[in-house]
């Protein structure tokens, strides 16, 4: 594979192809993040004013089919009023070229394009920085870095991104030089993940804790809605076993509506402990990838394919959650037809 990649200069034509695969890797629901992602986005117009603006912009041919690009800009371009990029040149006391993008087609993935296209830019003999997205968790990103001698040095919450959402990112430093350690080109330096794998191990813990006393919550709920509801049908059946008139209506639609109210009440109280269940599943298994890229020699505090899917028993909990709901209204029609001496089931099949 390698020896059919040539990496040049992006041209203008180059631009329509670029995008193309750039919209491959946007984080969106449909995005898989196994083999990594973009949060942000570049029109055609705004690749040509990086060209324009001197910017450092190589692609990766194969059989001269474009499948790959990388850009990047030296640190002196960066405005007083791009905040984001303004930590990063303050925390490094030397320029340094930032990495904006890079991705590779996902056919041509895995086979060291992206470090061929990184090598050229080595090539200028200047500090390397790359920022990353911690959340979601980049771990294709995270993995590539590490293999290739990046120093993970900073977190940071930036500004929102184009669309609105706040991520937080992590920064990579490269260096070449051999002279001096990378730490001492650094003025602020923040690596407090591999510092605190206990204050980690905790927070999963916690989660599993909760995701634990949640499930357990769910079903006290519906035990104690099985408990009202039968101790409702035992007084419908009082009811029942007399000889109904429409005197009693009054009485049957204060107990009817409490009946009602308090099934509802469970079904909703229910939903939303299931879906309290969900999110807390999804942050389990975000910190469980983050603890095995971290710290691999760790056992895993969970399975997680006791918790990859829904369970079958927390489906049935909510359906027969509703099913008591339309139990209990279909006994209270029953016993308020009686009332108007109405025969239900020619109701059900003859209706007003």
């Amino acid at each position: 594979m390698k020896k059919n990649i040539t990496i040049a200069p992006v041209e203008v034509d180059d631009i329509n192809k670029i995008i193309e695969i750039q919209k491959m890797f946007l984080l969106s629901e449909d995005t898989s993040i196994k083999n990594g992602f973009l949060v942000c986005s570049f029109t055609e117009n705004e690749y040509k004013r990086f060209l324009e603006d001197g910017y450092i912009m190589l692609k990766a041919k194969c059989n001269e089919e474009i499948i790959g690009a990388i850009i990047a800009f030296e640190s002196n371009k960066i405005s007083q009023d791009d905040v984001n990029n303004s930590l990063l040149k303050y925390s490094i006391k030397s320029d340094f070229i930032l990495i904006k993008q890079i991705f590779i087609h996902p056919s041509f993935q895995r086979n060291g394009i992206a470090s061929l296209l990184y090598e050229k830019i080595k090539e200028l003999n200047k500090i390397l920085v790359v920022v990353t997205v911690i959340d979601p968790f980049n771990l294709a990103s995270f993995k590539f870095h590490k293999k290739n001698s990046f120093l993970e040095f900073l977190h940071f919450i930036p500004n929102a991104d184009k669309d609105g959402k706040i991520r937080k990112r992590c920064a990579w430093i490269y260096s070449s030089s051999k002279s001096k350690k990378i730490e001492d080109e650094l003025r602020l330096i923040n690596t407090e993940s591999h510092d605190n794998a206990e204050i980690l191990k905790s927070r999963s813990t916690d989660l599993v804790n909760l995701y634990m006393h949640e499930d357990n919550l769910n079903w006290t709920k519906f035990e104690r809605q099985i408990v009202i509801l039968f101790g409702l049908m035992a007084l419908l059946t009082y009811f029942f076993e007399k000889a109904l008139s429409i005197k009693y209506i009054p009485y049957l639609s204060i107990i009817i509506f409490w009946g009602i109210i308090i099934n509802t009440f469970f079904v909703i109280k229910i939903k939303s402990g299931i879906t309290y269940m969900s999110t807390y599943k999804d942050k389990i298994k975000k910190f469980d990838t983050i603890m095995n890229f971290y710290y691999p020699q760790l056992e895993k505090i969970f399975t997680p394919s006791r918790i990859a899917q829904t369970s079958i028993s927390v489906k049935l909990i909510f359906l027969f959650s509703i099913l008591g709901l339309i139990s209990w209204i279909l006994a209270s029609v029953y016993l308020l037809l009686k009332c108007y001496n109405i025969n239900f089931f020619n109701f059900i099949n003859h209706p007003l």
